[in-house]
């Protein structure tokens, strides 16, 4: 997992080739109105952009998603979003879809950070994350998840 400012992304790029093209077109694209809303391909689906806006929660929940061929990588255009990473003991809650790339486990171990405008959030394959909660500014916030195929 990687918390850092959105300004020192292309930092990272090194640590793969399709880190190094999401970051490419995210320096690329001049407005976010530009994106239309849901899945915008960058590179087929080894990277992709996911424009979203999403209701946040304060409701707690002990449910961690992960992925296991793609890289999340979070970044926040207005508003706000609590996110956490998920450690220590490992529980699966749902098995694994490997159509979606989706699993559910609880975790016994958690931090989580404020996810503003500005800043980003990586999180690899296999490491357990909940997006989707209430931070401060609201409950509505927009964003964007690339998708990249580790």
């Amino acid at each position: 997992m990687i918390y850092d400012k959105l300004e020192n992304l292309n930092t990272y790029t090194a640590l793969h080739p399709n880190l190094a093209i999401a970051s490419q077109f995210l320096t690329g694209v001049a407005e976010e109105s530009t994106l239309i809303s849901g899945k915008n391909p960058i590179l087929e689906n080894q990277v992709f952009l996911m424009k979203q806006m999403n209701k946040l929660t304060s409701k707690a929940s002990s449910a961690f998603e992960y992925h296991q061929c793609y890289a999340d990588l979070h970044i926040v255009t207005e508003g706000a979003e609590r996110i956490s990473y998920g450690s220590g003991r490992i529980n699966s809650i749902k098995e694994f879809d490997e159509t979606n790339d989706f699993g559910l486990v609880s975790c016994s171990e958690q931090v989580s950070f404020d996810l503003k405008p500005g800043y980003f959030l990586l999180f690899f394959p296999n490491e357990a994350h909940q997006p989707g909660k209430i931070s401060v500014g609201g409950n509505l916030v927009k964003k964007q998840v690339v998708k990249i195929l580790i």
